[in-house]
């Protein structure tokens, strides 16, 4: 497959059996062999808003905050800006 290309997730009922995925159940995904890479995480306390962020510095992260996705634990955390070189993550719902 090539980059940006769109494709349909297959799911395998049972090992003789397949059915497509409906899209609104499943989403899509876009293809990319080229994954980020992280070189640096902190934390960085924003005394502001009164919470932890995770700063993150690397080369090829998602542009948006909507493509951005981190989780500590099981917890999903809210991306509060995204770069090509860097995204910071509130922290929330995070137990030590």
């Amino acid at each position: 497959m090539e980059n940006g290309k769109q494709g349909t997730v297959v799911v395998f009922l049972k090992t003789s059996e397949e059915a497509v995925c409906d899209n609104a159940v499943c989403g899509s995904f876009t293809y990319t062999s080229a994954l980020p890479t992280i070189t640096a995480a902190e934390t960085v306390f924003d005394s502001t808003a009164n919470n932890w962020e995770v700063k993150l510095t690397g080369t090829g992260l998602p542009t948006s905050t909507t493509n951005s996705k981190m989780t500590v634990g099981s917890n999903n955390q809210v991306a509060k800006s995204s770069s090509a070189t860097e995204a910071f993550f509130t922290l929330t719902n995070v137990t030590s």
